[in-house]
């Protein structure tokens, strides 16, 4: 029978091997995704081609906050900050190196890397605080930033990683002063929090936990500095834009999408599966703590200043947005990584309490070996996704549509982006447009009905069943793909 120092081994050698499966994940997918010897096509996750598109506009001058109801239909779903720090990055870097904008996107994808990894270093620090004495710190936080969850999240191009790099920053700013924070302290933490906002919108939760947990230990006219600042500085980023597609889009998305309980069991199930140690360590937790002592029914003070009442408040609201949003056709896994940041947190607080107790042990060492289980089948390629989507034959493409004028529509949407086809008021098919289309909300009736109309002169088609084609006949036929041309009134 195994005693309490050979559990702790056990646990501690599963753990580094669970954490170097998914490492060994992350390479393969980085090395499949970006090279820095030649270009490469591929696609990551979460429908990164429309930000690199909307920020193609940005570094271009042109205005991004558009009527995403009208032609061309593009539609810029995140927030200013977003878009212009990854095309000031670029522009520097495009002066500094040469940089054309076939390498957009390697740029880029490296810079969420390398937001990934500053918030892993910030999510190690704050693990120190919480509990000095933590053996798992450094595995377990490493293995969440790059683990099943975060996966391709860590190198695409989108906000979601760097704004929550900045709520975690913000974050550990109040923890370290969280006891009697000074008026200096929450200007700098709101300060901050807007910046993450800035980069997306849906960034509220450690502003809301911090704003509660003020609150419950009646800090009020700290509360209200705190949220007064973000306000402001939200107030005076909107009066800058003085763009009514701005406010629409950030405030009032129009976009609405019916309760789906099968999406949420579906989504409930991936985030258990992958993060199933975390989920496991907070049963033990709420165990522990709301029924074996009962501690955390007490209204103390000692509880409600205390380090995992802020984070069980952080908790709690990170699992409303988690239910307010799964529901939802197109919702992935960043919006669980703050959730789940919020378990790491709680896991090593309690650490002690936790692995003190051998049948908790047990538990959590069951977690991981089903982790390392699950690793294996990814690797093996029976379980997930370890190549990203790759395009080998985009030199073929680009000279089967050379004879092709720049009134064209590409039905698919990585060719549409403007370093790959040329062509005019460049596009792509953003998650909503096929809810927008079958509710009759596009003007014209999308693409769809200017192609019916032969607003096109050409269309490359990947898929030509599901368009009405009376007006254009088969021009070329291509590997993989059709072109068609809008046939003349005199031919007609």
């Amino acid at each position: 029978m195994l005693n309490k120092i050979n559990l702790d081994k056990l646990l501690l050698t599963l753990l580094t091997i669970s954490c170097l499966l998914i490492l060994s994940i992350f390479f393969i997918r980085f090395e499949n995704s970006i090279s820095f010897t030649y270009l490469t096509h591929v696609l990551t996750s979460g429908y990164e081609e429309e930000s690199l598109l909307e920020i193609w506009y940005n570094i271009k001058g042109e205005s991004m906050y558009v009527d995403h109801l009208a032609y061309p239909y593009r539609w810029t779903i995140y927030n200013w900050l977003f878009y212009d720090f990854y095309s000031i990055i670029f522009k520097v870097l495009n002066v500094a190196y040469g940089f054309e904008f076939d390498w957009l996107p390697t740029v880029l994808r490296l810079l969420t890397l390398t937001s990934s990894c500053l918030l892993l270093f910030i999510i190690i620090k704050i693990n120190k605080n919480l509990n000095n004495k933590s053996k798992l710190n450094f595995l377990l936080s490493t293995s969440l930033i790059f683990g099943l969850s975060f996966g391709y999240w860590n190198i695409t191009v989108r906000p979601d990683i760097i704004s929550i790099l900045f709520e975690i920053l913000a974050l550990f700013l109040f923890l370290k002063n969280k006891r009697n924070p000074n008026y200096l302290n929450l200007l700098i933490v709101g300060f901050i929090l807007f910046i993450a906002w800035s980069f997306k919108q849906t960034a509220l939760i450690v502003f809301c936990s911090i704003n509660i947990y003020l609150f419950l230990n009646l800090k009020i006219k700290k509360n209200i500095l705190l949220v007064l600042t973000w306000i402001f500085l939200v107030f005076l980023a909107t009066l800058v834009q003085q763009n009514d597609n701005f406010i629409s889009t950030l405030y009032f998305l129009d976009t609405k999408y019916p309760f789906d309980l099968f999406i949420l069991f579906y989504n409930s199930a991936k985030l258990l599966t992958k993060n199933l140690v975390l989920f496991s360590a907070i049963i033990i937790i709420l165990y522990l703590k709301l029924i074996k002592t009962n501690l955390y029914l007490k209204k103390s003070k000692k509880y409600v200043s205390s380090d995992n009442c802020l984070l069980f408040i952080g908790l709690f609201i990170s699992l409303i947005y988690y239910l307010a949003v799964h529901s939802n056709a197109g919702v992935s896994d960043n919006h669980t990584f703050i959730l789940i940041i919020f378990l790491n947190f709680l896991f090593i607080k309690n650490e002690g309490e936790i692995l003190e107790n051998l049948n908790f042990k047990k538990i959590i060492i069951f977690s991981i070996i089903s982790n390392i289980i699950i690793c294996i089948f990814v690797i093996s390629g029976k379980l997930g996704r370890l190549s990203p989507n790759i395009y080998s034959n985009i030199e073929e493409y680009k000279q089967c549509i050379e004879s092709t004028s720049r009134s064209k529509f590409i039905d698919k949407n990585y060719y549409r982006l403007p370093w790959i086809s040329s062509y005019s008021n460049p596009s792509v098919e953003t998650f909503n447009y096929r809810y927008e289309l079958e509710n009759n909300n596009l003007k014209n009736g999308g693409h769809e009905g200017l192609i019916e109309n032969g607003f096109y002169e050409y269309l490359v088609l990947f898929n030509d069943n599901k368009y009405n084609l009376e007006k254009y006949s088969l021009n070329k036929l291509c590997k993989n793909f059709k072109i068609y041309k809008l046939i003349s009134e005199n031919d007609r």
